[in-house]
């Protein structure tokens, strides 16, 4: 199953990457990420340092992966590594169902940019994230 863990890994990492990459000023993908109230406003871009924060999170959520893959060894308690393992698909699978508002399957803007984004690309990863980490969880962690 290092499967499952690989492509999570791969799948942080390159999420990691974005937020890198829109922390040092890259602008593609960036009009699609941030929420907005309506077509004609602009988002409020988050500052450099909760982008940074957000890329360091995520890069945290892929070692995970590696840890469980055993492709990596580590100091962090096992109980650190099982406990996160429950929490990175449960905090994606809240994500999916969102803010009743802008983002999730239950939001009520759905006219603006981040919002078909949203419900093209980001619902669907998040979804893929939450089922692959419980996977993750059952299958290997029980089986």
């Amino acid at each position: 199953m290092n499967i499952i863990h690989s492509i999570l890994m791969a799948t942080f990492s390159f999420l990691a990457f974005m937020h890198f990459y829109w922390a040092f000023g890259g602008k593609y993908g960036l009009e699609q990420a941030i929420p907005t109230r309506n077509k004609n406003e602009k988002g409020k871009l988050p500052g450099k340092l909760i982008t940074i924060f957000v890329g360091l999170v995520l890069l945290f959520f892929g070692s995970i992966y590696l840890i469980k893959a055993n492709f990596i060894s580590t100091p962090i308690s096992k109980s650190i590594i099982n406990i996160s393992s429950y929490i990175i698909p449960i905090l994606f699978f809240i994500r999916v169902i969102g803010d009743f508002k802008y983002v999730g399957l239950f939001k009520k803007v759905t006219d603006t940019v981040f919002a078909k984004a949203d419900t093209k690309i980001y619902i669907p990863l998040c979804s893929f994230i939450s089922v692959l980490g419980f996977l993750s969880v059952i299958i290997i962690d029980y089986l």
